[in-house]
Formats: structure tokens, C-alpha cells, sequence
């Protein structure tokens, strides 16, 4: 019960992140790419991964598509 509780605050956590950063403004896309490519961002996203493996869930994050 408690693994899975932190999952899924691990969860919540890279996801406000997300919506936090999308939500900000000026040039959304490339500050939103040059964000998730900090090595702090990485760590966070690989330990939301990490977290999530051997549960049959995963997490991944796909490139936004061009208009």
C-alpha cells in the first residue's frame, strides 16, 4: 500500500510539473523542451519511471506534434 502510494505521488508530481510548465507563458514549446532536458528534470522523470517498473504500468513521454 505505501509503494503504492508513493507511485503515485511520483505520478502527480512529474505530471503537475508538466501542466505547470505548460500552463507558463511565452514560448511555450521550446522552454517546455529545454526544461525536461535539465539533468534535474531527467533525474525526476527517470525516478517516476523507475518507480512505476514491475507494476505493469509505465510511464513514458512523447514528442508534441507539429501542426
Amino acid at each position: 500500500m505505501k509503494k503504492t502510494t508513493l507511485k503515485t505521488i511520483a505520478i502527480a508530481l512529474v505530471m503537475t510539473l508538466m501542466l505547470a510548465m505548460t500552463a507558463c507563458g511565452g514560448n511555450k514549446d521550446a522552454a517546455l523542451e529545454e526544461y525536461f532536458q535539465t539533468d534535474e528534470m531527467q533525474e525526476i522523470i527517470q525516478d517516476a519511471k523507475d518507480s512505476v517498473e514491475g507494476t505493469g504500468m509505465s510511464i513514458e513521454l512523447l514528442e508534441k506534434a507539429t501542426p
